[in-house]
Order: structure tokens, then C-alpha cells, then sequence
């Protein structure tokens, strides 16, 4: 478990590291795409940049395999993330973040004005054949969901509390674990494909 947490700390460091690298030779053009993105979408972030970074393919701005090697651990990473129960929203964001920076300012302008929305996930998903229209990725379509009745970090059903937490304590973390849930939900089965989709960009 320490071992667990200490690769992932780790991570993030050099998440954080690349991101105030990447940050300094962008500009500002980068976020004020990502902003127009956000107000022009009813769909969470994660879920408008995997289609939308799909959508490009086949296109002038179609990311090259040098990009694609680059985002595939970033979006594995993000797989690992949204299936585990104890992922704070600060992850998701720092690992949301350096996927887009990753992207060069024509992508981002270019994904942006494709409007995503989650009418527009579940076309895009019909038409690529992912079958399945589950709310997020992990198991069963949740997003790293728990078993009915269980406490997320608990280790145990509703039965008892081998955690020590008060009521409060545990009904706090369920509040932090439902927002990570509810902010960037996407089918597991679309998820799935799409890392399979960088794979074999990177195979090129």
C-alpha cells in the first residue's frame, strides 16, 4: 500500500514538473481554448478531450505518433486514477492538464470549436462500435464505483466501520469521491478503445 502510494505521489511530481515546463513555452493561447472548450460543452472535460482528440484523425491536425506515445501513459494513467477509490479531483486535474498540454495550440483551437457534447459521445460511439453507454470507466460502467453498501476506503460493507472514521468523517469522503465520479465520467468500454486507438498510433 506504501509502495502504492508513493509511486503515485511520484507521478504526480513529474506531472507537475512537465506541466510548469510545458506551461512556460504555450502561452496564453492555450488557455483561452481550454476555457472557450469548458463554457461551450455540457460534457466533462476528460470525455471532450478523448473525442474530440479522436475526431482529429484523418485530419491536418491529426496527432502525429510521437504525441500519441506521449499521451498513452498519460490516459492509462488517468484509467488507473478514475478506477480507484481513493483518487482525489487534484489527480485527475493534474493528469487532465498535461494531456492538454501535450496537444499544440492549432489542436486545441481545432478541438474546441468540435463543441463535444454528451449527445455527441454517444454518436461518436455508435459510429466507432464501442458498444456500451455506461456512465464512467471501471468495472461495470461506474468510475471506480464500490459495491453496493460499501464505504469507499473502508474496506467493508454497510455492515461496519473497520476504518475508525466518525459518520461525518466517512459521509465527507463520499462527498469527495462522488465529485471526482460525477466531473470526468466516461464509459469504460470508449475509455478501453481509445488507449487501444494511442497504441496503435504509437505502432506507426
Amino acid at each position: 500500500m506504501k509502495k502504492h502510494i508513493l509511486f503515485r505521489i511520484i507521478v504526480l511530481l513529474s506531472l507537475l514538473a512537465l506541466g510548469l515546463t510545458a506551461c512556460s513555452s504555450s502561452g496564453n493561447t492555450e488557455t483561452t481554448t481550454q476555457t472557450d472548450a469548458a463554457t461551450q460543452t455540457d460534457a466533462p472535460e476528460a470525455v471532450v478531450l478523448l473525442i474530440s482528440t479522436w475526431k482529429l484523425d484523418g485530419t491536418p491536425q491529426e496527432i502525429t505518433s510521437e504525441q500519441a506515445a506521449k499521451l498513452l501513459p498519460l490516459w492509462q494513467l488517468f484509467q488507473t486514477l478514475s478506477t480507484s477509490n481513493t483518487t482525489a479531483p487534484e489527480e485527475v486535474e493534474a493528469v487532465l492538464k498535461q494531456i492538454k498540454q501535450v496537444m499544440t495550440p492549432e489542436q486545441l483551437e481545432t478541438m474546441a470549436s468540435m463543441n463535444i457534447t454528451l449527445d455527441e459521445m454517444r454518436a461518436f460511439m455508435q459510429e466507432m462500435g464501442v458498444a456500451g453507454q455506461g456512465g464512467g470507466t471501471g468495472p461495470g460502467g461506474g468510475m471506480g464505483q464500490p459495491p453496493a453498501g460499501m464505504v469507499p476506503g473502508s474496506g467493508m460493507g454497510g455492515g461496519g466501520n473497520a476504518s475508525g472514521l466518525s459518520p461525518q468523517e466517512i459521509a465527507t469522503a463520499q462527498a469527495q469521491r462522488a465529485s471526482v465520479v460525477s466531473a470526468e465520467r466516461i464509459p469504460g468500454p470508449l475509455l478501453n478503445s481509445f488507449i487501444e486507438y494511442l497504441q496503435t498510433k504509437t505502432n506507426k
